[in-house]
């Protein structure tokens, strides 16, 4: 969507974010109506991270 870069924003979820930032400003229908439109894409959208990457991910200290 966008090939430029971009100083301080994280290109990695750039695309992720406009398309969330047009869906809430510019859908107009009623709540139930974007909520639909939300899962369906949500369903729809390929996911990079495998199931067994998330075990090799580093532990979060707290």
């Amino acid at each position: 969507m966008i090939e430029f870069y971009f100083k301080g924003v994280a290109t990695k979820y750039l695309n992720n974010y406009i398309v969330y930032n047009n869906f809430v400003n510019f859908a107009k229908n009623t709540f139930n109506s974007k909520l639909n439109k939300l899962v369906d894409f949500v369903f729809s959208t390929r996911c990079l991270t495998k199931g067994y990457s998330i075990k090799d991910r580093p532990a979060i200290h707290v």
